[in-house]
């Protein structure tokens, strides 16, 4: 049993980006992956690159990623579809307009001068399909949008190339500390062993943390997604409403990605979802009530992944409470994926003994949010 630096459980976007920073960096690293890699939320969700209207505590994060984002070529050598098209918030009330407005100046203040307050004609100019009754938005240019899959090939890719191992069909059936560090236990690979372990499973992070005895406050969940048939050219922005739970994006191909947290039934022991019709009903009623021809666009299919929340709808990136060798990073809540070049870059940074370039003391294992008494809004 040839021991390696790190061994990294689960093979989504966190775990693959975390991958290849530490094999660039010089460490043996083995990933390893119960299915294939991007097999459940990081290649499957709706592809947004989001800095709008992020939790604050995010958004040192989030300009990180946004700046990999915008070099994907040099970084994993493809483009992994992302283009640019920008965000926008419409505000439907005055009420709306003002919390838009003074949600401008509190990220000018922090030094962010990505989200800029829109009038109503702009508003109608970046999506004509607007409802007449909103008044203008908040809205940040950089923004985008990746093809999941694309994105999730290319960092593969990329770590295999870069001289990690990459498992895939490899699920982990136990998680054990030794005095040198850890064994894990796998069904096709056997028993490997490694100094360090990073906990990235996604939806299952809960049970690998209970493999060594620590709970992790993990609530599985299945976020769905509605795709439309080409349409001509409606939006020129990822739109939502303020307050609304709805994204609205209009992809390369002129097909409507619609989504916003609406969520299908997960089956835990089969390893998959099933799609809620009442939820994705609610969905496009939200559509209906904020754009005026929604109701003639056909859709032509929806599907929802796997992925895991936290209380506080804010991800842990922390090092274990029974062991210091152990390191979780999950709990990303429906939002991983904008953000996932970037937590690699820290979570390898950590895993190699050096000072993250982000702090990651907001995202601690012990923070009030996940203890219940003080929780975090989003």
């Amino acid at each position: 049993m040839a021991a390696t630096d790190v061994i990294i459980i689960g093979g989504g976007m966190i775990g693959l980006s975390t991958a290849l920073h530490l094999a660039r960096a010089g460490k043996q690293v083995t990933l390893v992956e119960k299915s294939f890699p991007g097999k459940h939320a990081s290649g499957v969700n709706a592809g947004g690159v989001r800095s709008l209207k992020r939790d604050p505590i995010e958004l040192p994060l989030i300009h990180g990623a946004m700046e990999m984002w915008h070099h994907m070529e040099a970084l994993v050598g493809s483009d992994c579809g992302f283009f640019k098209t920008g965000y926008l918030v419409a505000a439907e009330t005055d009420k709306d307009m003002a919390e838009l407005e003074e949600r401008a100046a509190f990220t000018r203040g922090l030094g962010y001068d990505n989200e800029l307050v829109i009038d109503a004609r702009d508003l109608k100019k970046w999506a004509p399909a607007i409802a007449d009754h909103c008044l203008g938005g908040l809205m940040s240019t950089s923004d985008g949008h990746a093809s999941p899959a694309e994105t999730c090939r290319a960092y593969h890719q990329a770590t295999c190339a870069a001289g990690a191992v990459v498992h895939a069909n490899c699920r982990v059936l136990d998680l054990e500390i030794t005095s040198a560090g850890f064994k894990v236990t796998t069904d096709t690979q056997g028993v490997l062993e490694a100094e360090q372990v990073l906990n990235c499973a996604g939806a299952w992070a809960g049970e690998i943390g209970k493999m060594v005895g620590e709970e992790l406050p993990i609530t599985p969940v299945g976020p769905s997604v509605i795709v439309t048939a080409p349409m001509p050219r409606m939006f020129h922005r990822f739109v939502t409403a303020n307050k609304r739970k709805l994204w609205f994006n209009q992809a390369k191909n002129r097909s409507i990605l619609i989504c916003g947290g609406y969520l299908a039934e997960v089956d835990m022991a089969a390893e998959t979802t099933h799609l809620r019709f009442d939820a994705l009903q609610q969905c496009v009623q939200t559509a209906l009530d904020l754009f005026d021809v929604v109701g003639d666009i056909p859709i032509v299919r929806a599907w929802a992944g796997l992925d895991g929340d936290t209380p506080d709808i804010l991800p842990i990136m922390d090092r274990s409470r029974i062991h210091p060798g152990l390191m979780h990073a999950c709990g990303f809540s429906k939002h991983g994926f904008a953000l996932s070049p970037m937590v690699g870059k820290v979570m390898a940074q950590a895993l190699s003994g050096r000072t993250p370039e982000i702090s990651l003391d907001a995202y601690r294992l012990d923070r009030p949010g996940l203890t219940g008494t003080a929780p975090v809004s989003h």
